[in-house]
């Protein structure tokens, strides 16, 4: 959900994208339960926010990685080892 506002005082407007990430969650943690692959690995779900982000910013692998491993992303691993 994206809620619009404008500042009468400052004259700036603001969007804020909201998203319940309640159910990618348990999407991730249901998914955490499987046994991985050798050959390939699922590792993350992501929120859309985190996907708006990266495109503006233009992330790179190692930005990825970043996001990926800090401990506050932690409930949308998937797998739960160092990337």
């Amino acid at each position: 959900m994206e809620v619009f506002s404008y500042d009468q005082h400052d004259k700036t407007y603001t969007i804020e994208h909201r998203e319940d990430v309640e159910p990618l969650i348990k999407v991730a943690k249901d998914l955490s339960e499987l046994k991985p692959s050798k050959d390939l690995r699922h590792t993350a779900v992501i929120p859309q926010f985190v996907l708006d982000q990266s495109l503006r910013e233009n992330w790179s692998k190692k930005d990825w990685k970043k996001w990926a491993n800090d401990s506050h992303n932690a409930m949308f691993r998937t797998w739960k080892g160092r990337l």
